[in-house]
């Protein structure tokens, strides 16, 4: 015989990860950005909220390095938000000291909410182009400090 939960998990965790792919398809498909479209510089994953933390449940194959600093940047987002979450919010940080890489890397999360308590949070993190700054692209050679980078959003 075979155990329910066992059915019961694999079904959800299926589910999970049919979400992430889904994600990952849809920034491919509407990307204008080559780097999204074609390098698939971003990734994408699915964030349990039962915890303290954050606990990635599911995720979409895409950039390793991403998907490393996605985890710190929601639970940075969490930490600044956690009790202040309503339907239709949207998150956002590429602040590196906020659990970033860079600040060229962005993370956006959109909070899904079941009976009014948020339960996950999907979640993108994707490389942008231009941050502003000094020099087109981004990348600074002769950065002395990290308002040189351009834009930084903290949670």
């Amino acid at each position: 015989m075979i155990n329910q939960d066992f059915i019961l998990s694999q079904v959800v965790g299926g589910s999970l990860d049919a979400v992430a792919r889904e994600m990952s398809a849809t920034v491919t498909r509407t990307a204008r950005s080559p780097l999204f479209n074609e390098a698939h510089d971003f990734t994408t994953g699915v964030f349990d909220l039962s915890g303290k933390k954050s606990r990635l449940v599911a995720q979409a194959p895409g950039c390793t390095l991403h998907l490393y600093a996605v985890v710190g940047a929601v639970d940075h987002l969490l930490d600044a938000f956690r009790y202040d979450l309503h339907p239709g919010d949207i998150l956002l940080v590429n602040d590196p000291y906020h659990g970033g890489s860079h600040s060229l890397d962005w993370t956006i999360v959109m909070p899904v909410f079941y009976n009014r308590k948020p339960i996950l949070l999907p979640a993108v993190r994707s490389h942008m182009a231009d941050n502003e700054g000094p020099v087109a692209g981004g990348y600074t050679p002769r950065s002395k400090d990290i308002w040189h980078d351009g834009l930084r959003i903290p949670p």
